[in-house]
């Protein structure tokens, strides 16, 4: 995520302040800001219900089959990949932070196939709002995936070009300097997206249902609403103060 980290899903391991090492800079402070705790557990306490308190009975209840327990697999793994690698950044356990997003990238992609087969295979077995809802994160998911992806591949290209001494002009290190900065910035906002925004679906449609007893479109989006304003909140607490 921010200097010095990886991506959450992708255990890519990013550069030092501006891409550029420097043997002699000291480790920058490990200390979580306050504002990032507090989102991360208003996430991690959905995540925490959805997982260990709503699901557990739910599926007790209704016969599943082995293609839900192969999506539960993926859905569950990439949940906890987010919840730990939104918290603990390469700063604080870099090569457990790299495994558990290798795992993340993973979970997410058997998560989704599955679940979108299940989903929209029996389309006309269950709750038609569920579906697509459902279905409409999961496709959140696969794109803060892909484009997470895409620019923290870049951020490690150009770290490559700064380190390898092929740059010599100092207006284009000032250039690729700037265009780092951008790629950290966008996977932060991907990475913090597929934690609230995209994981967070799943729980927030079972969540909302739980005054009316039934789905309603309405509180389905907002809470998706909310769930947006806390990923891009906790993003900001990474730009507002790197790793």
């Amino acid at each position: 995520m921010p200097p010095n980290s990886s991506s959450p899903l992708l255990g890519m391991t990013a550069s030092t302040n501006d891409g550029v090492p420097n043997q002699q800079q000291q480790r920058p402070s490990a200390k979580i800001p306050l504002a990032r705790i507090a989102y991360w557990t208003v996430g991690t306490a959905l995540a925490v219900w959805f997982l260990g308190i709503h699901a557990p009975p739910y599926i007790r209840k209704h016969e599943a089959d082995s293609l839900f327990y192969i999506h539960l697999v993926g859905a569950y793994g990439l949940y906890l990949a987010c919840i730990h690698n939104s918290m603990i950044t390469p700063s604080l356990q870099r090569h457990l932070h790299v495994w558990m997003g290798r795992m993340g990238m993973v979970m997410g992609i058997v998560g989704f196939v599955f679940g979108a087969i299940l989903a929209l295979g029996r389309f006309i077995y269950i709750d038609p709002t569920f579906a697509i809802a459902i279905t409409s994160g999961g496709i959140f998911q696969l794109m803060a995936q892909f484009f997470g992806y895409r620019s923290i591949r870049r951020y490690q290209q150009i770290k490559a070009r700064l380190e390898d001494g092929s740059v010599t002009e100092d207006d284009d290190k000032e250039a690729l300097k700037a265009e780092q900065h951008t790629c950290l910035q966008f996977h932060i906002g991907n990475m913090a997206g597929l934690f609230f925004s995209a994981c967070g679906i799943p729980a927030m449609i079972r969540l909302s249902s739980v005054p009316t007893g039934e789905d309603s479109i309405v509180l389905i989006l907002i809470g998706i609403g909310i769930l947006n304003f806390l990923g891009l909140a906790m993003a900001a607490t990474f730009r507002k103060k790197n790793e």
